[in-house]
């Protein structure tokens, strides 16, 4: 009997969130405001965020922190932070693993493995040096970590979250992508210009693409 009454299941409802600047996330309702707003609530973090990735249920928002050196845990159903894990010095790139049995935390030293349903620290992998791009195959098995600064592509056995091998892609590893066509991880060096094509199966280097220097990202249709 009320415009402000909102039904039991809402087909239409969706939601926006906004990473602030500020150690907080806005969370709008585009369709329902109140006083001239739309602001539905504002999740207070330790530090501001850099990265996040959802559950693909939504029930689970993992927030990273590099300020605080922590991921926070946000429950989507009361939009309150239930838990802040440790994850290593500065947690950068967040990445959920396509069977969301972990969420995979980038951070100084290499990766932080987390445990999406008992929101504990699984297992820290140390891979290399410099800034670190995560992307996995398509069974699940392996987890491939760029090394920014090593130049190099650090293989991980996912059942046994342990590190299986380096790859020497180029001077410099800029950025990954995975393509499940081909099965094989292509990895820039933003320096000369070239993307190592190493295979996602033999874990060997089958080629090199000269591109231009300066190229940083590529990616896949």
């Amino acid at each position: 009997g009320s415009l402000r009454a909102r039904p039991d299941v809402d087909l239409n409802a969706y939601y926006l969130l906004a990473l602030n600047e500020q150690p907080s996330i806005s969370v709008i309702d585009p369709i329902i405001g109140f006083g001239g707003s739309k602001l539905l609530a504002m999740v207070l973090l330790k530090s501001p965020g850099e990265d996040w990735v959802l559950l693909s249920n939504r029930s689970k928002l993992f927030v990273s922190m590099p300020a605080a050196n922590q991921v926070a845990v946000v429950d989507t159903t009361t939009w309150k932070v239930t838990t802040n894990i440790e994850t290593g010095i500065k947690p950068a790139r967040l990445a959920l693993q396509p069977d969301e049995k972990y969420v995979w935390v980038a951070n100084d030293t290499g990766v932080t493995v987390i445990d999406t349903a008992t929101l504990k620290v699984a297992k820290e992998i140390a891979t290399g040096s410099g800034q670190h791009e995560i992307r996995f195959g398509s069974d699940n098995k392996f987890a491939f970590v760029t090394n920014r600064d090593d130049g190099t592509l650090s293989i991980i056995d996912v059942p046994k979250l342990k590190k299986h091998k380096d790859v020497k892609t180029g001077g410099v590893a800029s950025s990954l992508a995975f393509s499940p066509l081909s099965k094989a991880l292509y990895v820039t060096d933003e320096v000369d210009g070239s993307i190592a094509v190493v295979d996602a199966a033999s874990h060997k280097l089958l080629a090199k693409i000269a591109a231009k220097p300066g190229l940083k990202t590529v990616r896949f249709s």
